[in-house]
């Protein structure tokens, strides 16, 4: 019985409602079938609340969301964390050439912004922490980012009963 359910799911995958056929780009047809107007998130934020392509790797993410930035106008800003070595405990011996800051900026983990983040004006973005629960900023809240500034930005709600409001996002240490 397992198996015959197995082999309709397998069939019902196969559909071509859910397939991409003759992709000579998959990155850019994946993105245009999903979000059939990317550089119009403003206009009509709703379908963007809803949405999204997974990957099954942190390098995939990159390189699509590396692709989407690149079709939007705006001018695109950096963001880098700071990682360092806390030596606060004096009796912990940690050799700073195993630990460098580049080693440390070279890891990517699920749940942890990678160490450069590119941002516009106009992006999608999901939060990946708590921040204020009383207004919806929460882990896998989606806000679309409507100010850029040095350690500030500002997002405003897609979803939720706060949808339109506009938040203030200050970078935060991980301590």
């Amino acid at each position: 019985m397992v198996l015959l359910v197995t082999l309709l799911m397998i069939e019902k995958l196969k559909s071509d409602d859910i397939l991409i056929q003759n992709a000579a780009n998959p990155i850019e047809s994946i993105v245009r079938s999903t979000y059939t107007n990317v550089l119009n998130t403003e206009s009509n934020p709703e379908k963007f609340k809803d949405k999204a392509i997974l990957a099954p790797t942190n390098e995939m993410v990159d390189t699509i969301n590396d692709y989407v930035m690149s079709l939007m106008p705006d001018e695109e800003k950096i963001y880098l964390s700071s990682d360092n070595i806390c030596k606060a405990d004096g009796e912990v011996d940690v050799d700073d050439e195993v630990f460098s800051v580049e080693y440390l900026n070279t890891i990517k983990c699920s749940g942890f912004a990678n160490h450069k983040i590119k941002l516009k004006k106009r992006c999608i973005i999901i939060l990946l922490r708590n921040i204020d629960p009383s207004n919806e900023l929460c882990n896998g809240t989606r806000m679309i980012v409507t100010k850029i500034g040095e350690r500030v930005i500002e997002a405003k709600l897609i979803s939720g009963n706060n949808a339109g409001n506009k938040f203030p996002i200050a970078r935060i240490g991980f301590h």
